[in-house]
């Protein structure tokens, strides 16, 4: 019974053995050909299909990356429109130089120079670098504006975009500026359909129209149809030019039998021009000017001249004033026996004085001892007014003379009584703030004189180069020269007023400088003060009923 056993148990492991073994094999050969396929796909070239784009490994930025794309530097000193150019600039080097948002208010800082060097260094030191360069790229422009964009210039461009109209053809100019202001003060286009209005009623009367009766929805169709509508202007207007008017007195006669014709036998051309007739002529001023010399006149030859000099007679037409040699006749061919009995007329009719001199005199007074160069009443004629005429002016007088302005500004971070004066020359400092001023002073190549109010002359040979004018905090470069001067400590005069292109504007008492961005800016002085208004009692209580 147990070798039965022993042999079933045997019988039953080699078939489990050969099912394992047939399983195994089946998997084998399901399994291998899959292998096979997938090792050879991996040693073929990828195909077009099967082939995938390699993602890009990101690239770590820096502000080297940063200032490889040339960003411009922003100084803070050239007006709001410089800014608002510098913001467009500096995002478009965001882009370039894939600068991530947490970073760009590190890297724009980073191009900071002067006077906004100087802002960011503050804002660091108040609010500490770990916030200052966590805030936001839009926050940091918040600020911006509100540094650099203060109040009183918000009011001026909120008044010069009151008032902000196309000027003749050029339409660009205006809608540049029309968005630059609407960024700046935003609150007075505040909707769409304001903002429509406003550049709308800024346009030529003809365009205006045409815009109005299209309806169109957004901003930027105006923009577009203004821009379409203002080149056809521009075209009828060269068009009209090109064309040759004839004059209304031009008369042209031509053959038209000859038409089609060469042109060499072509009938002529007459022109003739017919001059303009004048309904009133003016007749010619004939008067003399009356005689201003010293010398009285003769009864001779009714010409004013010395007692002691002979008149002067032509021996060509026998008139006086003038002599043969200035004769405006033809010479007269007389026969001999005539001249001589001429001559000893002439002799016996003007016998010649005593000690009797040739007939030279001045052109101006008349008199024989000099001629006009030397003459004292031509000389004083032709001396020019002095030109330190505003140093005898007092604070007072200058408010109330409308040919100068005169204000208090700071000059190297003083307060200076100043005067813009165009009738002195030069600009100049008076002595007493010199010492304030703590400058050295240069020699100038070639001393000269500098005439004051007084007729005095005084020796200049030195003077201080590049100080520093700031006029409602814009920074000017100006050379003084050190005088001694009157009520006001510095005397501003047309060398620098021509190097800096100002304009005074005399009633309104303001001087107009243009700024290198295109801006104007407008510097005003002290204006007279006007007397006290009194009123009666009886006014007072009839406007407190009011």
């Amino acid at each position: 019974m147990s070798s039965r056993h022993s042999n079933a148990s045997k019988k039953s492991k080699s078939r489990s053995t050969k099912k394992m073994m047939a399983f195994m094999a089946d998997q084998f050969a399901r399994v291998v050909p899959k292998v096979i396929s997938e090792i050879r796909a991996s040693e073929t070239p990828h195909s077009s299909v099967d082939s995938k784009v390699e993602a890009r490994k990101p690239v770590s930025f820096n502000f080297k990356h940063f200032s490889s794309c040339n960003p411009k530097p922003f100084t803070g000193n050239d007006g709001v429109t410089a800014m608002l150019e510098w913001f467009d600039s500096i995002e478009v080097t965001f882009i370039n130089s894939e600068c991530p948002d947490e970073l760009k208010t590190r890297s724009a800082t980073g191009v900071f120079q002067a006077r906004a060097l100087e802002w960011w260094t503050n804002e660091r030191n108040i609010r500490s670098n770990e916030l200052a360069y966590a805030l936001t790229w839009e926050e940091t422009k918040a600020l911006m504006m509100d540094e650099f964009c203060p109040p009183h210039e918000q009011r001026k461009l909120e008044e010069e975009f009151w008032v902000l109209k196309q000027i003749g053809d050029d339409n660009l100019a205006y809608t540049t500026r029309f968005k630059q202001l609407c960024f700046i003060v935003p609150h007075l286009v505040s909707t769409p359909d304001r903002k429509k209005s406003k550049y709308i009623n800024g346009l030529p009367p003809n365009m205006r129209d045409t815009i109005e009766a299209a309806k169109l929805d957004s901003i930027e169709d105006i923009y577009r149809l203004a821009a379409s509508l203002n080149n056809n202007r521009v075209r009828d207007k060269q068009a009209a030019n090109l064309v040759p008017s004839k004059p209304p007195n031009q008369i042209t006669q031509q053959s038209n039998n000859n038409r089609g014709k060469k042109r060499k036998q072509s009938s002529p051309v007459c022109n003739a021009i017919v001059p303009p007739v004048n309904p009133d002529p003016v007749a010619p001023d004939n008067t003399q000017r009356p005689y201003t010399g010293i010398h009285p006149k003769c009864a001779t030859c009714n010409f004013h001249h010395p007692v002691n000099a002979r008149c002067r007679r032509c021996g060509n037409c026998n008139r006086y004033g003038h002599t043969i040699n200035f004769c405006r006749q033809q010479p007269q061919q007389a026969p001999p026996a005539q001249q001589a009995q001429q001559a000893q007329q002439a002799q016996q009719a003007l016998p010649a004085p005593q000690n009797a001199r040739p007939a030279r005199a001045c052109f101006k007074c008349g008199d024989v001892n000099h001629l006009r160069p030397q003459c004292p009443q031509w000389n004083q004629e032709q001396q020019q007014p002095p030109r330190g005429r505003a140093f005898n002016l007092n604070a007072n007088q200058t408010r109330n003379d409308n040919d100068v302005v005169n204000g208090t500004f700071l000059v190297n971070h003083l307060y200076a009584l100043i005067l813009f004066d165009t009738g002195a020359d030069k600009s100049f400092v008076s002595l007493e703030f010199e010492s304030l001023l703590n400058y050295t002073r240069s020699k100038l190549p070639k001393s000269f004189s500098v005439e004051v109010a007084n007729g005095k002359s005084i020796l200049v040979d030195s003077i201080l180069l590049d100080c520093r004018l700031t006029l409602n905090e814009h920074a000017f470069s100006i050379d003084l020269i050190p005088v001694q001067l009157g009520s006001f400590d510095v005397i501003i005069g047309m060398d620098w007023l021509q190097k800096n292109h100002a304009e005074i504007a005399c009633h309104e008492k303001f001087v107009r400088l243009p700024l290198p961005s295109g801006d104007v800016l407008h510097v005003y002085g002290d204006r007279p003060s006007r007397g006290l208004k009194l009123m009666s009692c009886t006014q007072a209580n009839k406007y407190l009923r009011k």
